[in-house]
């Protein structure tokens, strides 16, 4: 499943065991083990806090350095993994398989959404862009979720560091050890004497930005944004693009691909309102949930269906007639995602489909057979193009 997007493999030792993991340019970093996690996991060896047979949860799992190593140095380790990017979760669960390792379950969302389980362990190494909010919420989350003298492990970049301390103490944790670099910090910590620590709660709200107004095409909304993606204080010149080559021609499914923030999807249901069910898929499970509540405030009532996961091909739609689509291409170095989104496109629609592709000019390759050129624009290195099935 994730071979398509394999970048290179490195070897890789963890406390006596060797590895071998796929990197991929798709996911963070794509060109060696992160030296943040590589930090992480030789406090977790020195210090000793696994103990064979432990229940271990890798939180933003990516590539699965954390979990695996830790379950290959210690092979009775039962492993969960979670990560909001699917591809992310996949390449971990085919890193294990190509380890010879077993996960024992894979959680495909935002961190801790769904989660029941309780952990000996949780290892983390936290994303310096996730915003203050997200960052509390998985530190106050990863202790709920420890069993009674269970022990959390994260790592952070320095920059973070004070801002990691001051949460940890305000939330009255116990820090049991902590290490630092010259690049970065690690704490082992859990809830100490606290005698009550309140039951696991995902919020999306933790993840909110600010709410701001936009104007665009004579459409005015508001929409509530969040960390750690684009457009949340202006359009990107791309996305104005793609925003000016909406359909005007009614239909009632529609499908949208990696929805960011939520402003396209919004903006065609303001202009067509005839739509009746809404498809929005994505690797990013933030992507997904930010773009459902920012539509849901406008459209309570439309049938809104969300998926999530790594490989758009596989999704299946039964070649559905008379349904718009719009999906964004990106550049994956070493890979031609364009010919692979017509390709996956050109499996979904059926006769009398609209498709809009857009992104970076220099990134489209060839027009697809199997889809009639409508209308294309091009503006500040961005293009457009509006197709038809």
């Amino acid at each position: 499943m994730t071979s398509r997007f394999v970048s290179k493999s490195v070897n890789y030792k963890f406390n006596g065991a060797k590895l071998n993991f796929d990197l991929s340019y798709a996911l963070f970093s794509s060109f060696d083990i992160d030296k943040g996690s590589h930090f992480l996991l030789k406090t977790v060896a020195r210090q000793g806090v696994v103990e064979d047979g432990a229940s271990v949860l890798d939180l933003g799992c990516g590539i699965g350095t954390l979990g695996l190593s830790v379950l290959a140095a210690y092979p009775n380790v039962k492993l969960s993994i979670m990560d909001r990017d699917a591809l992310a979760v996949d390449f971990t669960l085919d890193n294990a398989k190509k380890n010879g390792l077993k996960v024992s379950k894979a959680f495909y969302g935002l961190a801790f959404d769904g989660v029941e389980d309780s952990y000996d362990l949780v290892l983390a190494n936290i994303p310096a862009k996730a915003g203050v909010g997200a960052i509390t919420s998985m530190l106050k989350n990863s202790v709920r979720v420890l069993n009674g003298d269970g022990l959390c492990c994260i790592v952070v970049v320095k920059t973070l560091a004070a801002l990691v301390s001051d949460i940890l103490v305000e939330l009255k944790y116990s820090i049991v050890y902590a290490e630092k670099s010259e690049e970065y910090s690690v704490f082992h910590f859990n809830g100490g004497s606290l005698k009550s620590i309140p039951d696991v709660e995902f919020k999306l709200s933790d993840y909110f930005r600010s709410v701001n107004s936009f104007s665009v095409s004579n459409f005015n909304y508001t929409l509530q944004t969040v960390y750690n993606l684009p457009n949340f204080d202006n359009l990107s010149y791309g996305l104005k693009l793609a925003i000016g080559l909406l359909p005007d021609r009614e239909f009632g499914k529609a499908v949208f691909v990696d929805p960011g923030q939520g402003h396209l999807p919004l903006v065609y249901l303001k202009k067509v309102r005839s739509c009746r069910t809404l498809f929005l898929i994505s690797r990013d499970a933030l992507q997904l949930k930010i773009s459902e509540y920012n539509i849901k405030r406008y459209f309570p009532d439309l049938d809104i269906r969300l998926i999530h996961c790594s490989d758009i091909s596989k999704v299946n739609f039964g070649n559905i007639r008379d349904c718009f689509v719009s999906l964004p291409i990106y550049k994956i170095a070493n890979y031609d995602y364009c010919s692979f989104a017509y390709d996956s496109i050109d499996s979904w629609c059926g006769e009398n489909s609209s498709i809009l592709v857009w992104g970076k000019a220099t990134i489209f390759s060839k027009h697809p057979k199997c889809l009639n050129l409508v209308k294309s624009k091009k503006n500040h290195g961005f293009k457009v193009l509006s197709f038809k099935k």
